[in-house]
């Protein structure tokens, strides 16, 4: 049996996939799945020698550019996670690709190919490595000339596997330079767990992340709501980034195993498809609102953004961990904006503050639920406006830069009629978070 890589296939069949090399998709019983990037390309890498060990170090020096910023071994465990998650490949029990500890991968699935030059079509190739056929007798006037063609070969193939991979990638600019960014949006990021109980985590990561980044830097960062549609969604990087108009994307995963929280986010320009930077970050819960800040300063580092001064932005402090808990669940619940929901979201956050009665962001959330509540017509005016004044107003004496506050009361000051109130807190909350979704300033003038 010959080795893949010689026979340079564009179609591979494993299982119920299919790999295109060419164009870099992949898909299950011919419905697409997402897989761009480097977990394609660490796929297409392994499918050029099945049975064979790939090292991490010929991942690295393959997929990660010597001029790109990255945490190797996070970055590279986070591709594979992702690849695993595509082909639902578990590493408790391995049907494709085999961990060897500390060394690299290796495709140990039966595979067949199609389209390639020199093979046979449907020729089911065995991920078991065969021994070589004996070397025949060498006719000695010919020795020389045989080597050097032997050679030559070898380092073409060499050329155009790199040349291949290279292309897979997009091409970087040839100079390390950043291509200019000045639109970015946060994907919803992937948990990790496998709990759907812990999803209201990771869509609560990826909100978080979106409005600290909006917060912190120039940049014009796409609306969570706009984002949140692709969860789950086959579309490629690139068709995302032209559909929601931005220049790079963030995309990432989140795991939270007891109190301990990990991300990790990589930076993708877009049109190239091209991986800019990549982390791993793991905090104690506890300091949660520090690793979002930090993750949004180092995207905002990355593209170049002007970012706000640090003394200009409050320390973020830390916090207790169930109370973050039960904020989170009444941000998550406060999404569906149903009575049911919106009683929920409230429980909730009061539950926040009941554990920790200093957690400003719990206040806000509980002045902004009160908004749809009287939009329905499922709150009286007078009581909605005295119970989310007080909110608001709690939430902004111990921090006065959540902007999710000042819009709060600016809603409340526009069902006063206090025109030059409501226009002054809701341009306050704008200038703390350009990107943040307001109401109109004035939807009528007095009379």
């Amino acid at each position: 049996m010959r080795c893949l890589e010689h026979v340079l296939p564009r179609i591979v069949r494993f299982e119920d996939y299919q790999a295109d090399l060419q164009t870099g998709e992949l898909r299950k019983n011919g419905t697409k799945i997402r897989l761009s990037g480097q977990p394609f390309q660490i796929l297409a890498l392994l499918l050029e020698k099945p049975g064979e060990l790939i090292t991490r170090e010929e991942l690295r020096a393959r997929l990660w550019p010597e001029e790109v910023f990255v945490d190797f071994d996070h970055s590279l465990n986070a591709a594979v996670n992702k690849l695993r998650e595509a082909l639902c490949d578990s590493t408790n029990d391995v049907r494709l690709i085999e961990t060897l500890p500390k060394r690299g991968y290796r495709f140990i699935g039966p595979i067949e190919v199609r389209d390639g030059p020199a093979a046979r079509k449907d020729a089911t190739i065995s991920s078991e490595p065969t021994a070589p056929p004996p070397p025949k007798e060498l006719n000695r006037p010919h020795t020389a000339r045989a080597y050097a063609v032997a050679l030559i070969a070898i380092l073409l193939a060499g050329l155009l596997t790199g040349l291949y991979v290279y292309s897979r990638r997009g091409r970087p600019p040839s100079s390390s330079v950043v291509p200019p960014i000045q639109s970015v949006a946060v994907l919803p990021l992937v948990n990790l767990t496998g709990n759907p109980d812990q999803e209201y985590f990771a869509d609560a990561m990826t909100e978080a992340l979106t409005t600290e980044l909006g917060k912190l830097s120039t940049l014009r960062v796409i609306s969570r709501t706009s984002a949140m549609r692709y969860k789950q969604t086959k579309k490629s990087v690139p068709e995302i980034a032209r559909e929601l108009n931005v220049d790079a994307v963030v995309e990432g995963a989140v795991q939270r195993s007891g109190e301990r929280v990990e991300i990790t986010a990589q930076l993708v320009y877009a049109p190239a498809d091209r991986h800019l930077w990549a982390q791993s970050y793991e905090h104690d819960l506890r300091d949660v609102l520090s690793m979002q800040r930090e993750v949004a300063e180092r995207i905002a580092y990355e593209v170049q953004a002007k970012i706000v001064p640090h003394d200009s932005r409050p320390v973020a402090h830390k916090i207790n961990p169930e109370a973050y808990k039960n904020y989170l669940l009444g941000r998550y619940a406060w999404e569906n904006r149903s009575r049911e929901s919106l009683a929920q979201a409230l429980t909730y956050f009061q539950r926040a503050i009941d554990e920790d009665p200093n957690l400003a962001l719990a206040y806000a959330g509980e002045a902004e639920a009160y908004i749809p509540l009287v939009g329905n017509g499922l709150m009286p005016l007078p009581e909605y406006l005295e119970k989310a004044t007080v909110a608001a107003r709690k939430a902004l004496a111990l921090d006065d830069t959540l902007a999710e506050a000042h819009n709060a009361l600016g809603a409340v000051f526009l069902n006063q009629y206090r025109w030059q109130d409501a226009d002054r807190e809701f341009k306050r909350a704008v200038e703390l978070n350009p990107n943040y979704a307001t109401r109109p300033p004035l939807v009528r003038t007095p009379a």
